[in-house]
């Protein structure tokens, strides 16, 4: 949300970094940490000279009139440079090459739905039951207010959108492209959207079309160009309106983004796309003749090409294709060969073309702050800026320009932080957008693209920071009630409540659900950074802003205010971490390249002084459960450290891990000293346990698997600890999805599309035991759940003996694996013993017709038993029936039972629970036999 001109000193800057760059090999600029930090200390310098001379002037600083948390200049950098930096350290740039490896990797690990619910007989009590429960669901944000309208436009907001396209057959049909969150559509003008990707292996789409005469043909440009970073895979390609696609392009465009397609409306078979800004740097612009089956070069220069446009009717159509540095060029022979034009303009560049005539052309030259238009196919331009009174502050991220025609006029659209419409063909210009840096502002900031609607050129589908949005006229309507693209950087979920939580966002500000998952508040401001529910008190709550901005509610968000202190020349967070005290509700702790403490309404800064990071900040804090004293924190430069006396004097325990960014660390609930921590960066391990902490028995023992069911190689962000059996059930997320282990980290599995879980960045984990749900926070794609496994454990106290088979025997809990298994004992059997042994009730949700489903699971066993039966009790009689009968061999035995649809409503009450019963048959004579139930456990469950 850059809210400031941007001056000629620093886009000679950008431009001579990105011409720079490109003599190096797989070298993209903005790839560069210390590129990046190099223009924003050019913003910085230019922001501290323009308030100078304001102050001469005797003139108010333009951050006067902000709102709080806004930042100048280049917030999105400051955005990008938080993710880039741990992902890139200890180097300089982020291995992209290595999540293509770990896509392979993770397509061939084993699926979590199988091996958390039950495994063979063999392996069941060692890896003990159903870890968690049915299908991720998605739970917000929906109907997303904004903290306040200038900047933001009215509700609803959402993620950021990178693409949008009409279908031209039915401009109600619409799509679009999510900047980590796949491809979506609406069948109805916006209203509601299904995803159709969610289990692509590349979540990042900045470019789409439809054919026009094949409909059901669709066209997705992967990669985030506008964004600048991440990692690409060629176009896909659906032919069933989004039902199922294919891969082309891969080997051609390599890690590049795509930028733009173009479907030739006479032949729909030729395809020309522009690529660039992807891990390798610069791309070319490519064409195929076959719908994307094959692809040959078109332009064979390096360029970051930005956009591509055909203009003029059947029998005249001219194309054009623009790139970074002047790349200007034309084709009249539908993309076969092209000729540059001399524009002389310097920037990034956005080209459109009028529909009626393909010689009348307008450039987007955003180095030149300019507007110009050519009547005479890009010989000669002129600049038509006039009177387009725009900020260009951020133009290399936030860009687009549009051309339709209505009444005999070229209609152009031009989109920056802004988005602006002039109906005359760039004669005069009006902002559309309230304007958005107004008090008036109806759409989000920071555009990003926009569809012409092909019937109706005074009507557009754009996308932007904020979502979706339909333009009629000049009245915009929001399409983001139910799209769920918000970017998390960080979470945190009520104790006992499942429908409370809140989230810290890029360029959303804080979403918060207060009960109402259909609708969400939203609170703080800017980019969002880390938040605290406290578990004990959750009406006290955090938010925070960049710059260590510090926002407290103590009672839910009816009313908030700012705490924040003074952190001086302490490192400034752009993302900022906090933590609350899992003891003390008063007690919140947040990281600088310090730890600060608040307590008793006051900062206590600097604990122990000492400094946790020179050169970075500090990305994660944790303390002890069991004791208040015991404090962790880790930096974004791989150091550790730890604090058993409350911050008075630090120790440095990350000796013995690999040196990556610390994302996160996990104190286990009954051992302070016992801690997990995940790495973020590439060529490492991402899990280590530490058993014990303090000086003298600190060793760090990798737990990211082995072989085939180890993590992938890519950064790892949050991990969060099954709560009944925290020691060995862990789920940890990371830029490519969420994974499982119920062995300690000896085993793991693919917990993302296999549970329903969209593949995407994985930012937040937190297993909630008040509410059975294991939480996540998406960079993308929203916030998700899944219900925990329901172990149902029965106790002595619920068996007996029936049928006068047992002549002496106790029931008697006995150690098992668990410590928690019910056992029957029984010293002689004089003739067949029927054991009524194990019996109890499990909640598994009120049923609802042709929707429902259940899976119950047991593990059971014993030495001498026949065979055994599991039964459930008929609702309507009253009485058990048995389900199975199996014979018992000398392992425990594994029994899967589902109820589906007549069964749900045979066996499930109306208050949504089963009882059941596992049966055991013993021969007589039997001198002695042991049974025993170690678990029943719902391990699926699909609820209305």
């Amino acid at each position: 949300m850059n809210r400031i001109f941007i001056s000629c000193l620093t886009l000679a800057l950008l431009n001579f970094s990105v011409a720079g760059a490109q003599t190096k090999k797989s070298s993209n600029p903005f790839d560069s940490v210390k590129h990046v930090k190099g223009v924003l200390k050019a913003y910085d310098a230019e922001e501290k000279q323009e308030k100078q001379a304001k102050k001469l002037k005797g003139q108010k600083s333009s951050k006067n009139s902000k709102g709080p948390g806004e930042e100048e200049k280049g917030d999105y950098l400051r955005a990008w440079l938080y993710c880039l930096e741990r992902r890139a350290f200890p180097n300089d740039s982020v291995n992209w090459s290595a999540y293509e490896t770990a896509r392979t990797h993770i397509q061939e690990m084993p699926s979590a739905a199988k091996t958390l619910s039950r495994g063979n007989s063999s392996v069941s009590l060692a890896n003990p039951g159903a870890a968690l429960s049915g299908q991720f669901e998605f739970t917000g944000p929906k109907n997303l207010d904004v903290p306040y309208q200038t900047y933001y436009g009215v509700r609803p907001t959402t993620g950021r959108v990178g693409a949008v396209a009409y279908d031209p057959s039915n401009t109600e049909t619409l799509y679009l492209g999510g900047a980590n969150g796949g491809v979506w559509k609406s069948t109805n003008n916006g209203s509601t959207w299904i995803p159709l990707t969610d289990d692509w292996d590349v979540m990042q789409v900045s470019a789409l079309a439809v054919d026009p005469q094949s409909p059901n043909t669709i066209y997705a440009g992967t990669g985030d160009f506008h964004g600048g970073g991440g990692f690409a895979n060629g176009i896909m390609k659906s032919m069933d309106g989004g039902q199922s696609w294919a891969r082309y392009g891969q080997n051609e465009f390599g890690a590049s983004a795509v930028s733009q397609i173009l479907i030739d409306p006479d032949n729909t078979q030729v395809i020309t796309v522009t690529t660039g800004n992807g891990p390798s740097g610069t791309g070319k612009v490519w064409r195929s003749t076959d719908g994307g089956a094959s692809w040959l070069v078109a332009i064979n220069v390096n360029s970051d090409w930005s956009d591509a446009t055909i203009g003029g009717p059947v029998g005249a159509r001219v194309y054009y294709a623009v790139g970074n540095g002047n790349q200007v060029w034309t084709s009249r022979n539908q993309g076969l060969t092209w000729t540059r034009l001399n524009a002389g303009v310097s920037g990034v560049l956005g080209v459109a073309a009028s529909p009626t005539n393909g010689n009348t052309v307008y450039l987007l030259a955003t180095g030149n702050n300019a507007v110009l238009k050519s009547a005479d196919g890009g010989l000669n331009w002129s600049n038509t800026t006039n009177n387009l009174n725009a900020n260009w502050g951020q133009a290399w991220y936030d860009y687009h320009i549009r051309c339709g025609s209505a009444g005999g006029q070229d209609i152009v659209y031009v989109g920056l932080i802004d988005i602006f419409k002039s109906g005359n063909g760039g004669t005069t210009w009006a902002s559309v957008g309230g304007p958005t840096d107004s008090g008036n502002a109806i759409t989000h900031n920071d555009q990003h693209c926009l569809a012409i609607n092909p019937n109706n050129a005074n009507q557009a589908f754009l996308g932007n920071d904020g979502g979706a949005y339909l333009l009629n006229g000049t009245s915009i309507v929001g399409l983001s009630n139910t799209l769920g693209l918000t970017m998390f950087y960080n979470a945190d979920w009520h104790p006992t409540d499942p429908n409370r939580m809140i989230g810290g966002t890029q360029d959303n500000a804080t979403p918060v659900a207060v009960g109402d998952l259909g609708n969400w508040l939203n609170v703080a401001g800017g980019d969002g950074g880390f938040v605290a529910i406290h578990q004990r008190n959750p009406l006290i709550q955090y938010a925070t802003i960049y710059g260590f901005t510090i926002i407290q509610t103590k009672d839910g968000w009816k009313n908030q205010r700012e705490i924040s202190p003074n952190t001086g020349n302490d490192n400034s967070p752009f993302v900022t971490c906090i933590a609350s005290d899992p003891l003390d509700a008063d007690v919140l702790y947040g990281g600088t390249n310090y730890v600060w403490k608040y307590a008793g309404g006051k900062w206590i800064p600097r604990l122990g002084n000492q400094k946790i990071t020179s050169n970075s900040v500090v990305t994660a804090i944790a303390s002890g459960f069991t004791d208040y004293k015991v404090i962790y924190a880790g930096s974004g430069d791989g150091q550790l450290w730890m604090s058993w006396n409350s911050g008075e004097t630090w120790t440095k325990i990350s000796g013995g891990l690999p040196q990556r960014a610390i994302t996160s660390i996990s104190v286990s609930p009954t051992n302070a000293f016992d801690v997990l921590v995940t790495l973020s960066g590439t060529g490492s391990s991402h899990v280590y346990q530490c058993s014990y902490t303090p000086t003298g028995g600190r060793v760090w023992k990798n737990v990211s698997g082995a072989s085939i069911q180890s993590l992938p190689d890519v950064p790892f962000n949050s991990i969060g600890r099954d709560p009944k059996h925290p020691e060995r059930t862990w789920y940890a997320g990371s830029d490519l999805g969420l994974f499982a282990t119920i062995d300690g980290g000896k085993n793991w599995s693919n917990a993302t599309v296999p549970l329903g879980l969209p593949n995407t960045n994985v930012s937040t984990v937190k297993a909630t035991p008040g509410t059975g749900f294991l939480n996540v926070a998406t960079y993308g794609r929203g916030m998700w759940r899944i219900p925990l496994g329901i172990e149902v454990r029965s106790t002595a106290d619920a068996i007996v003996a029936s049928n006068g088979a047992i002549t002496s025997g106790v029931a008697a809990d006995l150690p098992d694996y668990d410590g928690e298994s019910v056992n029957l004992l029984s010293s002689l059997v004089k003739r067949t013993g029927q054991l009524a042994g194990i019996s109890g009730k499990i909640l598994v949700g009120k049923p609802a017709v042709d929707i429902y489903s259940v899976t119950i699971d047991y593990v059971a066993g014993g030495n001498a038993v026949g065979y055994q039966s599991f039964l459930l009790k008929n609702v309507k009689t009253g009485k058990f029936e048995p389900l199975s009968t199996v014979a018992m061999g000398g392992d425990p035995y594994v029994g899967s039972i589902t109820l589906k649809d007549a069964k749900a409503a045979k066996y499930v009450t109306a208050n949504g629970t089963v009882e059941y019963m596992v049966r055991g048959y013993v021969p007589a004579g039997t001198i002695p036999f042991q049974y025993n139930v170690d678990q029943v456990v719902v391990t699926s469950r699909v609820a209305p």
